[in-house]
């Protein structure tokens, strides 16, 4: 059920390719991060990045990136993103900001490799909303492309079992 990355990787680019340039960041572009910006994140995020979240890193430029109403980057930087908020959301060790939202935001466990929620208001850690951060792209890229295309309570549904997920209502969210 859910779109692979390189599935979302079109998709994306048939819907917003032809919005250039007066909408940009909408896509999934190679390009990712040099091997300097790899080892400044890895040198920041001890103890290590997990293996999908540096491949995709990798692979992928998440500095102009935006997947429905989660942005991975607003200056163009990633890694300058993710380590000045990470420090503003003063998370413990083992935790690294990875994207956000409105009013939610999401850190990366380094030890688990899951994908937590974030509650930026009152500073609370929430619940898995996937276990790796491959699955947490996947799931995002199915929920805005799939959504309208049938019944969005059991799309939600899908993606929340898919990416063993324990907030469902966060993938209801999304697709609504």
């Amino acid at each position: 059920m859910l779109l692979k990355i390189s599935e979302i990787e079109e998709k994306l680019n048939y819907r917003f390719s032809p919005l250039e340039p007066m909408i940009t960041g909408m896509r999934l572009l190679p390009g990712g991060l040099s091997g300097l910006e790899i080892s400044e994140l890895q040198d920041f995020a001890k103890p290590t990045l997990p293996g999908d979240f540096k491949l995709l890193l990798e692979r992928y430029d998440f500095g102009n990136l935006t997947i429905g109403p989660v942005y991975f980057s607003i200056s163009g930087h990633y890694v300058r993103d993710v380590i000045r908020m990470t420090d503003a959301l003063c998370l413990p060790r083992g935790l690294l900001f990875i994207a956000g939202s409105d009013p939610d935001d999401f850190a990366l466990n380094l030890i688990s490799g899951e994908i937590l929620l974030l509650d930026r208001e009152i500073l609370k850690i929430g619940p898995v909303i996937a276990k790796s951060f491959e699955k947490f792209l996947r799931g995002l890229g199915t929920a805005m492309l799939r959504r309208g295309e049938g019944d969005n309570h059991m799309l939600a549904t899908s993606i929340a079992r898919e990416v063993a997920s324990q907030d469902e209502g966060f993938w209801r969210r999304l697709v609504a």
